[in-house]
């Protein structure tokens, strides 16, 4: 995200952001898409999709075998579950994209993830996400 900020001097939110996970017991990969100033919250992803211990990181191979890397995972296409965090309706044109010379592309598109709340925040009525604390998973 530090790169996005500094190439483009775009504010984090204003960025999507993809983490991917493995299902340890399945295979299956899970897209979690969340505002770029936001973490998952990997406990209440386990919980939303019922895999309570059953998620780790996706590795440099899982992310070869959906055809990118690190830093280049889509929001389509890929062959995979996507889950979005609630906080994608929060922004109406998503940045997404790489730190190449292109122009930034706006998205809309949290419509094609299933929407959860699997993002960390504070508490509050505009539920900001807050660093400094920890997450009560």
């Amino acid at each position: 995200m530090e790169d996005n900020e500094k190439h483009y001097g775009q504010p984090r939110w204003r960025y999507l952001k993809n983490v991917v996970y493995r299902h340890v017991g399945t295979g299956e990969i899970i897209i979690a898409g969340l505002r770029g100033d936001l973490e998952v919250n990997k406990t209440k992803l386990e919980h939303a999709i019922d895999a309570v211990g059953q998620l780790e990181e996706a590795t440099d191979d899982d992310l070869i075998k959906l055809g990118t890397q690190r830093g280049y995972v889509h929001s389509w296409g890929h062959p995979a579950r996507y889950i979005g965090d609630l906080s994608l309706t929060t922004v109406r044109n998503f940045i997404g994209g790489q730190k190449e010379d292109t122009p930034i592309r706006l998205m809309s598109l949290w419509a094609r993830f299933h929407l959860l709340d699997v993002g960390r925040y504070c508490d509050g009525p505009r539920r900001l996400y807050c660093p400094q604390r920890p997450a009560l998973d």
